[in-house]
């Protein structure tokens, strides 16, 4: 194929060791039918081991789901929609698209039709860097130089950048999560410019959508930069509008909190924006467990200090949410974190207190508020006293607090 040309071929190619990837490219048909293509080379190029790997292949959907199945590879359909059946093994997931070219698009959605040319795929592909395909052998496709741009840090839409944003919307995060990649070579180019053009439209995107690509700006080693630019153009406050408070002070205190906290680092940006967790929860669709992190880590009042602290805050709301919190009050004094603390963090399992109404009640004390508030003021003596004391000795300190109110 005249633009389908090898670009080189890799001698040290990361996923050489990778035998559930050898094995279902091979069942797939190996090189004339099959290849690695997308995050995983452009990944490599930069340097960044590949997490994952998505192929692409001339085979029809429900072809790739018959060879899967009778090779005994597990997958799913869920994506065949879209072209798109993944192959699981343990923890792996190989995500197997068929080549197609885009015939509409809305923003949304695209209506597609499969093709066995391998140039046309590369052609519906977002930007150039995306648009490299690889054999398992480490011979590299590159139809669109993507690699150059890679090299010299150019962020390319493939084709007219303001009409690849109208196929879709998502496409401007993902440009600006891109420029995590590059964030001293800056530039305000043809590209850019497109996008900024384009904010208003990511206010069609769906909330899921959003926080997808958001939560990967929020989570990459270089989100302060990607954040400061968003800030400067008036779009992060279109993709959150919570944080229409926020500034440039409070973005650079991320820093303080580790890149895997993303619901810390969000609700963190609220806190300092004095935004909403209730509204923003339902604007980006969380689920239920994110929904009650995020306004822990929005709402929580105290700031912790010692080791007493962070026991008696992982007692109270559990590991994660104490977790959210001392890096939340690093950020705001400027700390680094000690190394005992997240020791305790990680490895200290809270004990349960030892009392329960009904021991209360075997002391004379059959009913009322007065129960509950005896429990309380023995469990907040116990806390204090690190949770070191058993049920003999904690039966003992109620007893002194009952006689205390007769």
């Amino acid at each position: 194929m005249k633009h389908f040309v090898i670009k080189e071929k890799l001698a040290n190619a990361p996923w050489k060791d990778n035998k559930f990837l050898f094995h279902v490219m091979s069942v797939l048909g190996g090189k004339n039918y099959t290849k690695i293509v997308g995050g995983a080379l452009r990944d490599f190029y930069l340097g960044i081991k590949p997490k994952d790997y998505d192929l692409a292949t001339t085979h029809l959907p429900n072809e790739v789901l018959i060879i899967l199945k009778r090779s005994n590879i597990k997958c799913f359909s869920i994506g065949i929609e879209f072209g798109t059946i993944s192959a699981v093994l343990d923890k792996n997931t190989i995500h197997i698209t068929t080549l197609r070219k885009d015939i509409k698009t809305d923003g949304r959605h695209a209506v597609v039709e499969y093709t066995k040319n391998w140039f046309e795929d590369s052609l519906r592909r977002d930007f150039t860097f995306n648009a490299m395909y690889a054999d398992f052998d480490g011979t590299i496709y590159d139809p669109l130089n993507g690699l150059k741009d890679l090299k010299n840090k150019n962020i390319n839409f493939i084709g007219n950048p303001a009409s690849r944003i109208a196929e879709d919307r998502l496409r401007i995060l993902r440009y600006f999560r891109f420029f995590g990649f590059f964030p001293y070579a800056y530039k305000k180019d043809n590209n850019l410019e497109e996008v900024i053009k384009s904010k208003g439209e990511i206010k069609h995107l769906s909330g899921e959508r959003i926080y997808n690509e958001f939560s990967k700006i929020l989570g990459s080693l270089n989100a302060v930069f990607i954040l400061r630019i968003m800030l400067k153009y008036d779009i992060l406050s279109i993709v959150i509008p919570e944080l229409k408070g926020i500034n440039i002070s409070s973005i650079k205190l991320l820093s303080y909190i580790p890149e895997k906290l993303v619901i810390c680092r969000l609700g963190f940006l609220l806190r300092k924006s004095k935004g909403e967790s209730k509204s923003t929860s339902k604007h980006l669709l969380l689920s239920k467990p994110e929904q009650i992190e995020l306004n822990n880590v929005v709402n929580f009042p105290t700031i912790i200090n010692d080791k007493m602290d962070i026991r008696k805050r992982i007692f109270e709301v559990g590991n994660i949410n104490a977790k959210n919190e001392y890096f939340i009050s690093l950020a705001e004094s400027r700390k680094k974190p000690k190394k005992e603390i997240l020791s305790i963090i990680d490895n200290w399992v809270a004990p349960v207190f030892p009392l329960k109404g009904s021991d209360v009640n075997k002391l004379g004390i059959k009913e009322g508020p007065v129960i509950g508030a005896l429990l309380k003021k023995v469990e907040n003596w116990w806390v204090y006293n690190n949770f070191i004391s058993d049920k003999e000795v904690c039966l003992e300190k109620l007893k002194q607090y009952i006689k205390e109110i007769n």
